[in-house]
């Protein structure tokens, strides 16, 4: 018998910024939970992207489409009411392996779940559940502390001309109507020929992880001291536009001087460097954004603010140490990434 009880709350459809606040709030009470989640139509980007590169904002403007960021990495993501979300929050315990453990443990038991709707769900690392190679979700998460927040997406009847409009996209995925999506992406009701209500989702959901976990549901409510933190959050700053655009998050976001990308498989990491008025080839700031799930999330603010003042050809050292140092980890990559890109940036400077 499972011997840890794990809460499974389903908190309907909130705004998309109330939704993000009560994750925060649920990760800082302690309790492990399940939550579902539903939105609005809503466009939410990463912890480390920029707003304005990712997201339509006119065209979302003009349709009345919410915009977010949420706590954990990764790309930009729309949500709808045909779309179902998911987070669990879990003690660190549960994963002696770290994040890449916990990824695949969590989406294998999704993926189990979603399979009892009478589909071939599966796993593909890094962080999909796929069937017949079509994406049917997306996963993420990271450790803060001693808990896990890991969240995902549910595709039931996903819009996907929505999609396509709300996101700034490579030239090769979109199309005026969403059908650079549907090759790649698909929805429960396409797969079951039948509506499939978000309900009949969660409980299959639920029932898939709670097995892989090794844990007993127990339904219930968010408790008021939840919902207060939520508010607080809400209000202080996930709620906030400053929040949102990035204004406070990425204080290298417009740097002229220099700009390197890098990819590699499991994530993309853009690294903006000014320098200093003068001639000593001291580094005035920083702005570290991209397609990552870094853990913890503060890891990339943290770097950005050590590499202030460092002497240019000192930056690459200096950030490779920081990073072995803090005990960061990328989800599917190479935390060192980070520091690669910094010294790629770095060499772009005379």
């Amino acid at each position: 018998m499972p011997a840890d009880e794990l809460r499974l709350l389903d908190t309907a459809v909130q705004p998309a910024r109330r939704n993000l606040a009560l994750s925060a709030a649920l990760l800082e009470a302690g309790s492990e939970v399940l939550r579902l989640q539903r939105f609005p139509r809503a466009a939410i980007i990463g912890a480390h992207q920029r707003l304005e590169r990712e997201v339509d904002l006119a065209w979302c403007a003009r349709h009345g489409v919410e915009t977010a960021r949420r706590m954990t990495g990764g790309g930009a993501i729309v949500m709808a009411p045909g779309m179902l979300g998911w987070e669990l929050v879990l003690g660190r315990r549960r994963f002696p392996g770290g994040l890449g453990e916990a990824a695949e443990l969590i989406c294998r038991g999704a993926a189990a779940g979603l399979s009892r709707l009478g589909v071939a769900a599966e796993f593909r690392p890094r962080n999909d559940i796929v069937v017949a190679g079509r994406k049917l979700g997306g996963t993420g998460g990271y450790f803060d502390g001693d808990r896990l927040l890991f969240q995902g997406t549910v595709l039931i009847d996903p819009d996907f001309t929505f999609m396509a409009h709300a996101l700034r996209l490579p030239v090769e995925k979109r199309s005026a109507t969403g059908t650079g999506f549907a090759d790649r992406l698909v929805g429960l009701d396409t797969l079951l020929g039948r509506a499939v209500t978000a309900t009949e989702v969660g409980t299959a959901l639920a029932a898939g992880l709670a097995e892989a976990l090794d844990m007993a549901l127990v339904r219930d409510v968010p408790s008021g001291l939840e919902l207060a933190t939520a508010d607080r959050l809400h209000a202080q700053e996930i709620g906030t536009d400053a929040f949102v655009s990035g204004q406070e998050l990425a204080p290298g976001d417009a740097l002229p001087n220099a700009t390197a990308e890098l990819a590699e498989p499991g994530a993309a990491v853009s690294v903006a460097l000014r320098l200093r008025p003068g001639g000593e080839r001291r580094i005035e700031a920083a702005g570290i954004t991209g397609d990552m799930f870094v853990t913890p999330p503060r890891t990339v603010r943290d770097l950005e603010a050590a590499l202030r003042d460092i002497r240019l050809e000192q930056a690459e050292a200096m950030a490779s140490r920081f990073l072995h140092a803090s005990g960061a980890a990328m989800l599917g990559g190479d935390i060192q990434l980070l520091a690669r890109a910094v010294g790629a940036a770095a060499r772009i400077l005379p």
